[in-house]
């Protein structure tokens, strides 16, 4: 080989060498360092860890909101036990107000004498009535059937003072858990109040006797607390305690049924609404309250007559004819207490026209009665109907004097 061509060459080799390591220098020197560099793989799983851990500090933060809702949702619940505990107190301190209307009383029939049972006054639409057990008016289980009871008498709590209720109407169906009896008397003047809200059960309120006042405990009731008063924590009454519970609204219900049955047919309802355009005084607007109250009293009358007869009693029963003979003596006291009624001049003849229906109402009865007596059941029902016809016709005429 040529020396000179080689040492060309070696020369040429030496200089792309040391070119190319001072460029691979360079290079390098101007890259980071390659420990900074992540491969892809390193990349993804650090990015899944920071995912991870930006979760939990999500949820870290949502455990800092939750409590706070917590503690808010404490503070509600506080709150709540507040105003129960204050409710409770009320309950208590209107405790002997709530148990004056509470009733110790027995029932009987030329039968049977019940045993001992509870009941209630209420006070609906400015009007009282004593609430108790169906099956303390006719108690029927099985095979025992001890008939309707005839004759109640009642005491209420703190008094010494026996009343006589009439019984209105009355389910005694025990297992269906309608299981009422309503009563009514002149003599109750107070009453407690209702909720049909169906509001949770607190208390059953007892008589002096028994001494119920007892946290709510349907099923563990004693011979003689059927009939008492299931109230709530604002000492409204909420249903009766049977051995079960018994809403209020089905008493309320048969009220409404009784006060609708003879005085709503035919669209004619007797109403104590008065026509402001007829510019009544303030006397005349006393007698139609005291007609309106009247014609409430010949309802329940009659509604208490119908509860005691039932569906298949005979018309010259013994016991049948001694309950009518019972009902002239009341129809008789209502036709006294419209004529000793107060009244102005200008209402003198419809005051004498409403007393005159009065006791033909009663003369009717009297002739019905004496056909029942005598087992003539074609007349006796044709006298059934006109007494019917005629007590209704004592209410059209007081809706057409107020109108």
């Amino acid at each position: 080989m040529n020396t000179d061509l080689w040492s060309k060459r070696k020369k040429i080799i030496i200089i792309c060498g040391t070119a190319l390591g001072i460029f691979l220098i360079l290079f390098l020197n101007s890259c980071t360092n390659l420990a900074d560099y992540v491969p892809i793989e390193k990349y993804n799983e650090l990015q899944s860890t920071y995912a991870a851990i930006d979760d939990k500090y999500i949820k870290s933060n949502q455990d800092r909101i939750d409590l706070g809702i917590e503690n808010k949702s404490l503070k509600v619940d506080v709150g709540n036990v507040e105003n129960k505990i204050e409710s409770y107190k009320n309950l208590i301190n209107n405790l002997n107000d709530l148990l004056a209307n509470v009733y110790y009383g027995y029932a009987e029939n030329n039968k049977n004498e019940s045993d001992g049972f509870t009941a209630f006054s209420i006070n609906y639409n400015d009007k009282y009535y004593l609430i108790t057990a169906g099956h303390a008016a006719h108690y029927k289980y099985n095979d025992i059937d001890t008939g309707v009871y005839t004759y109640f008498k009642f005491k209420a709590n703190f008094s010494n003072e026996w009343i006589y209720p009439k019984l209105l109407t009355y389910e005694n169906d025990f297992m269906g858990n309608r299981d009422y009896a309503i009563l009514y008397s002149d003599k109750i003047t107070n009453g407690l109040d209702f909720d049909l809200n169906n509001s949770y059960p607190e208390y059953i309120l007892g008589n002096e006797d028994n001494n119920i006042f007892k946290q709510f405990d349907i099923y563990n009731l004693v011979e003689g607390e059927s009939g008492s008063p299931v109230v709530d924590i604002d000492g409204e009454v909420i249903g009766i305690a049977t051995g079960n519970f018994v809403d209020i609204d089905l008493v309320i219900e048969a009220i409404d049924n009784l006060n609708n049955q003879y005085y709503n047919k035919d669209n004619n309802t007797s109403s104590n609404s008065i026509d402001n355009n007829n510019n009544f005084t303030n006397t005349e607007v006393a007698f139609f309250d005291k007609v309106y109250n009247l014609i409430d009293e010949y309802s329940l009358a009659i509604n208490h007559m119908n509860v005691y007869h039932g569906d298949s009693w005979i018309i010259n029963d013994p016991e049948s004819l001694a309950l009518e003979e019972t009902f002239l003596i009341r129809l008789n006291e209502l036709t006294e207490k419209i004529i000793s009624f107060s009244y102005p001049n200008s209402l003198k003849n419809d005051r004498n026209n409403l007393v005159n229906i009065s006791r033909e109402i009663y003369n009717i009865r009297v002739t019905e009665v004496e056909y029942m007596r005598n087992n003539d059941y074609a007349n006796y029902v044709k006298y059934n109907d006109l007494f019917n016809n005629t007590v209704k016709k004592f209410s059209d005429y007081y809706n057409s004097i107020i109108k």
